[in-house]
């Protein structure tokens, strides 16, 4: 799904252009691709699933003062899009994603929004990418990351290192053990989502700090390196 920015010629487009779709949410305009709804059975996608259940019943099980502790928290802590527009996100939204995020890294889901503060980034980040007899590991500082926090890692494979813009590509790789240090080898992590390395590939990590008990993501830092053995 892409976000759009209408311009003076188009002030508001809404409905089907041949395949495309426009349309509009709390999120601002954007566009997509119109496509016949499929089941997929996929493990990744039955685990989204399972996820998706699981916040949702968390949700429905809220009492209205918790509901409404959700919905003055996204009120006063606004996200940002990919364009870059400040959008306000509603409790039911800021619930399920964070406790979404929370399953995804191996924690309970929690009933109220969290006070603690987003955990600030890693200062450093860099990776190795040696399949053979060196190293395929995430370096980084500060080494350990807080007593109650992990390293939230997506990333993404090419085939050529001229491609840079991979953001969009990339996918959840793993979230640390809580408490890890530096050195940390993502190697199994990275082949378990896109199969076996292969040298001459590209790998683009993207390493953020996660709270285990708050589901607040810090900014990401970024890392490459091309596949290489000895």
């Amino acid at each position: 799904m892409a976000l759009i920015t209408p311009g003076p010629m188009a002030g508001q487009i809404s409905g089907r252009l041949g395949a495309i779709i426009f349309a509009h949410n709390r999120g601002g305009p954007y566009v997509r691709n119109g496509t016949i709804p499929i089941t997929s059975t996929t493990v990744p996608s039955l685990a989204a699933k399972a996820r998706l259940a699981a916040v949702s019943q968390s949700w429905g099980a809220l009492t209205a003062g918790q509901r409404l502790a959700w919905k003055l928290y996204g009120m006063e802590n606004p996200s940002v899009n990919r364009l870059g527009h400040t959008i306000t996100l509603t409790g039911h939204q800021i619930h399920n994603g964070i406790n979404a995020r929370l399953l995804l890294a191996g924690n309970a889901v929690i009933t109220a929004p969290t006070l603690l503060a987003t955990p600030p980034p890693l200062l450093t980040f860099s990776i190795t990418g040696d399949i053979g007899a060196g190293t395929t590991e995430c370096a980084f500082t500060a080494t350990p990351v807080a007593a109650l926090d992990q390293v939230w890692l997506t990333g993404t494979v090419q085939n050529s290192s001229s491609i840079v813009n991979v953001e969009n590509q990339s996918r959840f790789i793993a979230a640390s053990a809580v408490n890890q240090a530096t050195a940390w080898d993502y190697q199994a992590l990275i082949e378990a989502v896109f199969g076996s390395l292969v040298v001459g590939q590209h790998v683009t990590l993207f390493a953020s700090v996660f709270g285990s008990t708050s589901g607040l993501l810090s900014a990401p830092l970024r890392a490459a390196v091309d596949v290489t053995t000895t």
